[in-house]
């Protein structure tokens, strides 16, 4: 009794002074033992909660881990982290909590700080082929070739009395190999032997049953001589069954078997209809989404998991997956090359989602004009929709394709609103339709129309009248509904309306070429009729007097009579008419270019030379069409 009294004082003391009592020597350089630990603490190191009580066993590991930790990580690269303070003396209880959940129990948060160091977790699942512990296993079971055992001498190497697994580079302890081997067993990549029993999938109880110094001391492992448990499960997953119905399969279930068949038979028809699918890489709004690069990409990893597959198909009954030779490792390839398929169908949604509104979009562009603002608009849109299509970090996300959603269904609106304005100032109101009906009837128009049978006057004028009096149209009613589905619900095409003003304006300044081509043709007329080599002694005495009045007055007979215009008509028969287009002046002057008083004078005095060569240039009437 007294020496556990005078322990408990002991400690007591050595707790209260250990920061003076005790002195750490390292390469040379002495120090009190908790100045090792600066920047950082026992309970950082340890783990140990704030409302847990350390012992002064705790305080040296701590800084014994602390002072070593350089060392260590020189000698051993690769040994795994650990989320929770494992020592010498817990590392047998935390791989024994592994074993016991690989066995069926539940995996305590030791057990799954272990294997998630190990690397056998991926998420909450226990993936024994993801680790690259694990993988070393395999490749050195692998290279043994069919049928050939590892020897527990092949794994396990003496480094100073200890063993180590790739002492090199892991250097992990028999505990730790252990929990890997275990784990490996649990998925049916490899089959473990001990004394008294060869454990395999199907056995995983016995990790909790055989004692732990057994199990550490493995014979060998070899690979599994039944089912592929492990190989099964990955291709259940890649074809999105659940991976417990291996069990059914090693149960000798045809059913699943079957239902994998077909399966499988869906994968390979799907593939070839979307590898054809993918010729057209998703066209929008005149490109490819998919560029060739890419396309082709994914042709070849939808050809590589086909053939796979296809190999699979033979493989239709229980008995038969037993000869089941590929590797997980090839089946998560496969895996790979679906979940890019899957990202194609899921671009594919998101581009069938867009093309209704893109469609009338591009239709809506060729309808506008070309400088209408609201182009550079759908320019501007149509680039970010591209950007965002061409970055594959973005495409996928819902709130990519909601945003272009808004911003296409924005741009429509605007749209609408802008073919209604030009449609309305394109087009007469009923009112204004009534003025165009009178002007059909107008009297100036009477007279023009009569005038037109001078062979001298430019009759093609009024029928360029008459085309523009015809193009004025009353405006129709446009249901919303139509323009929400089509572009362009009524004979109008803004790009082709070559009138800026509105309709009105056209129909007043209709009104106004009445007025001043009545005026110009009844001024032409007279000044032709004046000049001195018309003979108007060829005119009937009452025509001639008709035509004198008008020549001294500059007023047209009234009525205007058909007989006057054929008299009209045969005086100035004797006169020539030459007509040039406006196309062909404005292009023989240059074109709109710049050109010097004297450059226009000699083209145009060029151009009259040549129309009127070999004419009396003082009967020539010169018409400008």
């Amino acid at each position: 009794l007294k020496a556990d009294s005078y322990l408990i004082e002991m400690i007591k003391w050595i707790r209260s002074h250990i920061k003076d009592a005790f002195e750490v020597q390292y390469k040379g350089q002495a120090k009190p033992i908790m100045n090792w630990l600066k920047g950082s603490s026992v309970r950082a190191i340890t783990g140990i909660a704030d409302s847990e009580h350390g012992n002064v066993k705790d305080i040296f590991e701590a800084v014994a881990s602390y002072i070593f930790s350089g060392y260590f990580e020189a000698i051993a690269p690769d040994y795994p982290a650990f989320s929770q303070w494992i020592t010498g003396d817990s590392m047998q209880g935390a791989a024994q909590d592994v074993l016991s959940y690989l066995a069926g129990g539940a995996a305590t948060k030791r057990a799954t700080a272990v294997m998630d160091a190990l690397g056998l977790l991926e998420g909450d699942k226990l993936r024994a082929t993801k680790s690259r512990y694990a993988i070393t296993v395999l490749d050195i079971l692998q290279a043994k070739g069919h049928g050939q055992v590892v020897n527990n001498s092949e794994l396990l190497e003496r480094v100073n009395a200890r063993l180590y697994f790739k002492p090199d580079s892991y250097r992990l302890e028999p505990e730790w190999l252990l929990v890997i081997l275990a784990s490996l067993v649990h998925s049916g990549e490899l089959e473990l032997s001990v004394v008294g029993h060869n454990i395999s999938a199907s056995d995983t109880t016995l990790f909790k049953t055989v004692s732990f110094d057994t199990l550490k001391d493995f014979k060998h492992i070899q690979a599994p001589k039944d089912f592929n448990t492990s190989a099964i499960k990955a291709l259940l997953e890649m074809l999105d069954m659940n991976e417990g119905l291996a069990i059914s399969i090693q149960n000798g279930d045809d059913g699943v078997v079957r239902t994998m068949g077909e399966k499988i038979d869906d994968y390979i028809r799907v593939i070839l209809r979307d590898q054809q699918n993918l010729k057209d890489r998703l066209p929008l709004w005149g490109q490819h989404v998919l560029e060739e690069a890419e396309a082709q990409t994914l042709n070849n990893k939808l050809t590589e998991t086909k053939i796979f597959l296809e190999e699979q198909q033979r493989f239709n009954t229980p008995g038969k997956l037993k000869n089941l030779k590929v590797t997980v490792a090839e089946i998560e390839a496969q895996t790979l090359n679906l979940e890019a398929w899957r990202e194609y169908k899921q671009l594919k949604e998101v581009v069938g989602d867009l093309t209704p509104m893109v469609d009338y979009l591009k239709n809506a562009q060729l309808i506008l004009a070309e400088d209408d603002d609201w182009q550079e608009q759908a320019k501007n849109i149509q680039q970010s929709l591209r950007a965002g299509l061409l970055e594959r970090n973005t495409r996928l996300d819902a709130n990519f394709k909601e945003k272009m959603l808004k911003q296409l269904g924005e741009l429509k609106k605007a749209y609408i609103q802008r073919f209604v304005e030009q449609y309305q100032r394109a087009r007469l109101t009923l009112v204004e339709d009534q003025v165009k009906a009178k002007l059909i009837s107008d009297s100036r128009l009477i007279s023009l129309e009569t005038l037109a049978g001078i062979t001298l006057l430019p009759a093609e004028h009024l029928k360029k009248w008459r085309e523009s009096w015809a193009g004025l149209q009353v405006a129709e009613s446009i249901e919303p509904k139509m323009l929400e589905v089509n572009p362009q619900p009524v004979a109008f095409n803004p790009r082709a309306n070559t009138w800026a003003g509105q309709a009105k304006d056209r129909l007043y300044y209709l009104d106004d070429q009445l007025d001043s081509m009545l005026k110009e043709w009844t001024l032409n007329l007279k000044n032709n009729l004046a000049d001195p080599f018309i003979q108007l002694d060829l005119l009937k005495a009452s025509q001639k007097e008709n035509v004198n009045s008008f020549i001294s007055s500059g007023k047209l007979p009234e009525p205007l009579s058909r007989e006057f215009i054929e008299e009209v008509n045969k005086v100035l028969s004797g006169l020539e008419q030459v007509n040039i287009s406006i196309d062909e002046l404005v292009s023989r002057l240059g074109k709109g270019t710049p050109q010097s008083v004297e450059e226009i004078r000699k083209r145009f005095e060029i151009l009259i030379q040549e129309h009127c060569k070999g004419k009396d240039s003082e009967k020539i009437r010169i018409i400008i069409e």
